[in-house]
């Protein structure tokens, strides 16, 4: 991911972002989850990507779950 970010790549240091995310929502680490899904949310805005209300989604879920606790 941080060569992503050193060369501007920022939709790929948002995919990155993204699967790193799912991943630690899979193993249960929620909050470093949401860190992940946050960065990727922000990223997206930055883009103007076409799946940012799905991303959006994603991180009000692990907020949710976060919560939930």
């Amino acid at each position: 991911m941080r060569i992503r970010r050193e060369i501007g790549d920022k939709a790929g240091e948002a995919v990155t972002s993204w699967n790193i995310g799912l991943t630690y929502e899979e193993q249960g680490d929620l909050d470093k989850a949401e860190s992940y899904i946050s960065r990727t949310v922000q990223l997206d805005e930055e883009i103007g990507h076409p799946a940012l209300e799905q991303f959006r989604e994603g991180l009000a879920t692990v907020r949710a779950e976060i919560k939930g606790r």
